[in-house]
């Protein structure tokens, strides 16, 4: 028979306590994330699970689900001081969306939709609206040059939306930090699978924004 094994000793107990608090609050912070994606879709009444408290990643804030806006409501910290914020969310279901935006200072909306009441609900917040339509499979470099373009030019806070607010508001909020903050193409698709990208399914609009930056 082998020698026994040593008792383990205090630093040994307290290096195996603090990697189990290490992977409990990294599961705990994985699942809060997860459950934050989620709403009310005010066309449909198809209710989904939601988690609202207000939290911080390292890039950005989430206001979970709010009034009159399909989806989960962040706001992308600036990048500078300088620098505005930008509000990323699912489609304006009603006025009080246009509300929960311009309590927050929108001055802008830009997104791939085509329901013909969400230019009506800007102009009743006197909200700048711009629809520039594209799917996740449709997206072709023309049209994201112009998706910056906007984005450059329009008055700021910008809120960007689809009409979930994960898929292709994340592709404009990727389009938005490299092209308008001047992020790396790096730390904006890092930012943009934390916040619910998929690698299978934006991929082809994923291929677009590395295109823009080919000079």
């Amino acid at each position: 028979m082998g020698e026994p094994l040593p008792a383990p000793t205090e630093t040994d107990t307290l290096k195996r306590n603090t990697m189990k608090h290490t992977l409990l609050l990294t599961f705990a912070l994985t699942t809060l994330l997860a459950g934050c994606h989620g709403g009310v879709d005010g066309r449909s009444g198809a209710t989904k699970k939601v988690k609202t408290p207000i939290k911080s990643v390292a890039t950005a804030t989430s206001f979970g689900s709010r009034p009159g806006l399909n989806g989960t409501l962040l706001c992308y910290n600036p990048a500078t001081p300088d620098q505005a914020p930008m509000y990323r969310g699912g489609i304006i279901l009603n006025i009080r969306g246009i509300t929960e935006l311009t309590d927050r200072g929108v001055k802008s909306i830009l997104c791939p939709l085509t329901e013909p009441e969400l230019p009506e609900l800007a102009q009743k917040g006197n909200v700048q609206f711009q629809s520039i339509h594209f799917t996740g499979t449709t997206l072709d470099l023309a049209t994201a040059k112009a998706l910056i373009a906007y984005m450059k030019a329009a008055p700021k806070p910008m809120y960007l939306c689809c009409h979930g607010g994960s898929h292709r508001a994340g592709i404009l909020a990727m389009l938005y930090r490299i092209h308008v903050q001047r992020a790396s193409y790096a730390a904006a698709e890092e930012e943009f699978f934390f916040l619910g990208g998929s690698t299978v399914k934006d991929a082809p609009m994923l291929e677009i924004v590395r295109q823009t930056l080919k000079k």
